[in-house]
């Protein structure tokens, strides 16, 4: 879920980028297009980082919880882990 929606986002902002960066535009429209659209693309990056540092602290948080693991084999793996991706990884 969480990926979709950056992916989402992603090519929202992609699409927005291309809409106005093609060749069949003169610089003046290019230029208007890009000051129309400025404010939707800060909305749409502001959401994007929100999204990085949400992966960043999952991705953080599974270091961690490996790390306790490789130290102690005795810790079950978090329930967002299937037993079998876990045992996989380690």
């Amino acid at each position: 879920m969480l990926l979709d929606n950056c992916a989402i986002l992603a090519n929202e902002i992609g699409s927005s980028i291309t809409s106005f960066s093609g060749n069949s535009l003169s610089i003046k429209e290019k230029r208007w297009k890009w000051l129309a659209n400025r404010k939707e693309l800060t909305v749409l990056g502001v959401a994007l980082q929100g999204y990085k540092g949400v992966l960043g602290a999952a991705v953080d948080l599974v270091g961690v919880y490996v790390l306790d693991v490789s130290f102690s084999r005795l810790s079950p793996p978090p329930p967002f882990i299937s037993s079998s991706v876990f045992l996989r990884v380690c």
